[in-house]
């Protein structure tokens, strides 16, 4: 495969929702990869062993397997997975860790969170895989300090990082808590400055003043995107990020504004990767919202030269019922920018945005055609 070959797997080889769309089961770009949410379904969109966890998680981890095959990449090539779940138990969610870790390796990044609902009744799980080609098994990486957290896969192009604050570690607005997130950034040789995309995530009642020295830090772009799922263990915050580590040079820019259609647009570059988040600031209905914050990406886009072709992953969080029309009627906004194959994408309900009155936060990563 040449350096940056496109390659897009579609929904029909493995399995398909009931929903149309213009979206991709996987899309490869050179040597990393991005798994659309993996769910648990037949080939006609019906949910597997509905109410099953353990069973619709193993069936998901094949999945997995079989996308990644499916783009010339083995299993060992995961590096992170976000598992989104319903939570049943504390037995349950520790039979899905396990059933991952056996089928995807110890050394992946797992980033279990845990949602209200999903849009099928009865599926309980929904995956995302990201990967990349590696001469060997990709090594884990954990790092701590009072209450801090950091986990990840450090690869030649891309850092996975999760970064985890608990429920009892407050910022008293002095410089230290600031400085053992840079320390632990260092550890795994990246920093603010070479960070891609974000998504933050904070458990009901926590003490949300760590937020602010996130921000401070760099690593949180938008808080009022921060959404609210249940997290692992005493984790009060957590973070999913992503770092560009390509080049010799870091170089890059950030755009954060608010967008004259009433829509928070915070974008970013990094090397050849692009990245884009944006949602309406309050009122409005879920469909109304999705139209000014798809509106404020599509403008950003044009202007730095992107076209909606190059994008790779759409990550998509909102608040409703869960119901299949709900979904469809947000996803038709969505679905008029893209053209198949499309990316891979993901899109599912969370319990709230605690610092927003936005009903839906969206994002999109890609990558800039190289002459």
């Amino acid at each position: 495969m040449d350096q940056y070959t496109r390659q897009y797997v579609p929904f029909s080889s493995q399995w398909k929702m009931r929903i149309d769309h213009p979206y991709s089961l996987v899309v490869r770009d050179g040597a990393v990869a991005w798994s659309c949410g993996q769910c648990p379904l037949d080939a006609e969109g019906r949910v597997l062993t509905p109410g099953d966890l353990v069973a619709q998680t193993k069936c998901v981890a094949r999945f997995v397997q079989n996308a990644l095959d499916s783009v010339e990449l083995a299993s060992k090539s995961v590096s992170k997975i976000v598992a989104y779940y319903v939570d049943l138990g504390a037995r349950e969610t520790q039979q899905m860790n396990s059933i991952l870790r056996s089928a995807l390796g110890d050394g992946v990044l797992t980033i279990p969170l845990a949602v209200p609902r999903f849009y099928y009744d009865g599926m309980l799980i929904e995956i995302d895989a990201h990967a990349a080609a590696v001469a060997d098994t990709p090594v884990r990486l954990e790092r701590r300090s009072a209450g801090i957290v950091l986990e990840g896969v450090v690869g030649d192009d891309i850092a996975w990082i999760s970064l985890s604050v608990n429920r009892d570690v407050s910022d008293t607005g002095s410089p230290s808590l600031t400085n053992r997130i840079q320390s632990l950034l260092e550890s795994f040789g990246v920093g603010s400055r070479d960070l891609l995309s974000d998504h933050w995530f904070v458990a009901d009642g926590v003490d949300a003043a760590p937020l602010e020295a996130l921000a401070r830090e760099g690593l949180l772009s938008d808080r009022g995107a921060v959404a609210q799922v249940g997290l692992p263990e005493n984790a009060g915050i957590l973070g999913e990020l992503t770092f560009v580590r390509s080049g010799s040079v870091r170089t890059g820019f950030v755009t954060l504004r608010d967008n004259s259609n009433g829509a928070a647009i915070r974008v970013r570059k990094r090397g050849r990767y692009f990245w884009l988040s944006g949602r309406a600031h309050s009122g409005n209905g879920l469909v109304d919202q999705t139209r000014a914050a798809m509106s404020a990406i599509n403008a950003e886009m044009v202007g730095n030269g992107w076209q909606f072709g190059r994008v790779c992953k759409v990550t998509t969080h909102y608040l409703g019922t869960g119901s299949e029309q709900e979904l469809n009627s947000n996803m038709a906004v969505r679905n008029g920018y893209y053209k198949r194959p499309g990316p891979a994408s993901t899109g599912l309900l969370v319990a709230s945005f605690p610092y927003a009155e936005s009903l839906i936060t969206m994002d999109v990563l890609g990558t800039e055609e190289l002459s």
